[in-house]
């Protein structure tokens, strides 16, 4: 090609682009005004220039800037709506491995996301946004296309919600086809196996475990040798782990086998793999097989771990069966002598304190818990030794309050739990936490340590506020019962000594006894003869009637007379009246007015409206209700 065909370079404003390079987050604040001056192609190799000097939060910023330029850039670069998407979706991913490399798990995470909704491999989010000024009124948002650039956009929006294993499948067809010479689709050459490993490696680092299974899955069946930069021996590893953390042993147990074979290429040892079955057992709740594989990683030296939070779990477990704290503390302190591990200290503290050597318990549980402030293991343990062995219940309270903010900020965020998690990572020599049940009951343990010591303490409210935020087990309620029991104790104990206080100030002279009163003599009462008695035994008994209701009396004299069948219920209410009726008697008068008089009670009829004969109606057709 002649040089004046050459597509001439397109140069970035200087400017702009240094005030990117001196403030990377200035690529997502710019003002729209600035962003139009930029070209998409401009900033895009920005971007790829820095990638390749390993200057990676600059490209982000780069790749960022060029993907709001290409949302502007319609007018300026015309081009269809798949060729479009298309660089959509190439400048997404590149931001994902720009952000990845800037070890910023969550926003390659993100990038990836959006990448993936583009390629319609996840779901697309619904995601709103509030009514602006120009919307008209009672409009509160509009759905968010994924091509707008927005914070929203790059958010991953969570975690897949279950995993199954067709659909790696499936996607693997669909990209094996969008792949293929023949094919004429606008994404065509963009993902392969190798895109996908990097997205499962983002999506493993950022805790999202679900997506990054998909994401390997998809790649092994793409590329079964794995990528290039690693053996298919460590996705198998790393899936293993995911589906562990995941309460999927089945799976899992598949992974390990297949690890099992070339662990070497995993820098594993048998005996390394061979603990990883195990956990897998014990999910499985099979602790006969479990058994059978932890003592073979101990007896054999063939099976020996290579790992050192390995080398500390067997060592922990032949503690447990042997309870041989001399090979465990020699063994243990080699451990932290090749690579000292927060959780190689804490183990260590554990055998010291079981051995009743506080002092040297103390003094690994500090230094642990300075390599890792936030474990909440360390500090139940820290809590459990100043209440049962140094016996110093008001470091124990603060102890076991910190370990019990950490489990419930561990329980709020699950994502925290699983991040960078595994062989490899910054946290492989920290205490772990096999899956969120662990969790709660580190919590658990915490919340009832607390009330132990507040008990300790004599502060007994306190610690019944403690034990009523954990369910109501066995231990729960036996602590309970002993406060109360503990408090009747106490009553009685304050009411013996005043008695004996009281009685002591009266045999001094302190104090007056208090006297009963005296009983008065009962006045002399005339005997009543036998023939009186005999008189009132055989009179006979009256019996006492319940009192009359003050509507029984209306009740009778309606019911006495049957009501013609052809006179309205209206007609037989002229006469009706609330007065007192003509020979109305009181039910406070004496029985002889009662017997003169034949009362009829407070509400009654006209004896005159029962004599006379029904009144025909007038001649209109009309019936008068009143008269």
């Amino acid at each position: 090609m002649p040089w004046f065909a050459r597509e001439r370079a397109i140069e970035m404003d200087e400017d702009l682009r240094r005030r990117v390079v001196e403030d990377p987050a200035f690529a997502l604040a710019m003002p729209l005004e600035d962003v139009a001056r930029v070209e998409s192609a401009a900033a895009e190799r920005e971007g790829q220039l820095s990638l390749a000097n390993g200057e990676c939060a600059y490209a982000a910023a780069f790749y960022g800037l060029a993907l709001r330029a290409l949302a502007l850039d319609r007018a300026r670069a015309p081009m269809d709506a798949s060729a479009r998407r298309r660089k959509r979706i190439e400048l997404r991913l590149r931001l994902g491995d720009a952000r990845a490399g800037a070890n910023e798990p969550g926003r390659a995470c993100g990038a990836y996301a959006a990448a993936l909704r583009g390629l319609g491999l996840i779901a697309k989010k619904r995601a709103t946004r509030e009514g602006e000024e120009n919307e008209p009124e009672g409009v509160l948002g509009r759905e968010r296309r994924d091509g707008e650039e927005c914070e929203e956009t790059y958010d991953d929006g969570g975690d897949e919600e279950t995993f199954a294993k067709e659909k790696p499948r499936i996607a693997a067809a669909f990209l094996r086809k969008a792949n293929e010479s023949s094919s004429k689709a606008s994404i065509k050459g963009l993902v392969d196996g190798e895109v996908m490993f990097r997205i499962g490696r983002a999506c493993q680092m950022a805790g999202r475990y679900n997506r990054a299974l998909l994401a390997y899955e998809t790649a092994l069946v793409l590329q079964p040798d794995g990528p290039r930069d690693a053996s298919a021996t460590q996705v198998y590893l790393a899936c293993g782990e995911m589906y562990l953390s995941l309460q999927m042993a089945d799976y899992a147990l598949e992974c390990f086998r297949k690890v099992m074979k070339r662990p070497m290429e995993a820098s594993l040892g048998t005996g390394d793999v061979l603990c990883e079955i195990a956990s897998c057992y014990r999910v499985l709740r099979l602790p006969e097989e479990e058994s059978r594989c932890m003592k073979s990683v101990c007896s054999d030296p063939l099976h020996k771990p290579i790992r050192t939070t390995n080398v500390i779990r067997v060592a922990w477990y032949r503690y447990e069966r042997d309870k041989d704290a001399a090979r465990a503390l020699r063994e243990l302190t080699e451990a932290n002598v090749v690579k000292k591990t927060s959780e190689g200290l804490y183990t260590k503290g554990r055998v010291h304190a079981e051995t009743g050597n506080f002092d040297a318990a103390d003094a690994c549980y500090v230094e642990a818990c300075k390599m890792e402030p936030t474990s909440p293991k360390i500090w139940l343990e820290i809590g459990n030794l100043y209440l049962n062995g140094f016996q110093i219940p008001t470091i124990a309270v603060k102890a076991y309050g910190r370990a019990k903010e950490l489990a419930t900020f561990m329980q709020l965020q699950e994502d925290a739990l699983r991040a960078a998690r595994g062989y490899g990572c910054v946290s492989e020599g920290q205490t772990k936490f096999a899956d969120s049940s662990e969790v709660t009951a580190t919590h658990e343990n915490a919340v009832i340590g607390r009330g132990d010591a507040f008990t300790e303490l004599g502060q007994v409210s306190s610690a019944l506020r403690e034990y009523e935020q954990v369910p109501e087990t066995g231990r729960v309620q036996i602590r309970k019962m002993k406060i109360m029991i503990w408090a009747v104790v106490a009553l009685q104990r304050a009411y013996r000594r005043h008695k004996a206080r009281m009685n002591a100030e009266i045999a001094s002279g302190i104090r007056r006894p208090a006297l009963l009163p005296a009983a008065r003599p009962q006045e002399a009462r005339p005997k009543i003869s036998e023939a009186l008695l005999a008189k009132r035994a055989n009179r006979p008994k009256t019996e006492v009637k319940p009192a009359k209701n003050k509507y029984e009396t209306i009740t009778r004299q309606i019911t006495r007379t049957a009501t013609p069948r052809d006179r309205a219920p209206m007609d037989m209410l002229k006469d009706f009246t609330i007065k007192p009726a003509k020979n109305y008697v009181s039910p406070n008068a004496s029985p002889a007015t009662k017997r003169k008089t034949k009362g009829v009670g407070l509400f009654d009829f006209s004896r005159a409206e029962q004599k006379t004969p029904i009144a025909t109606a007038p001649s209109s057709g009309r019936t008068s209700l009143f008269k």
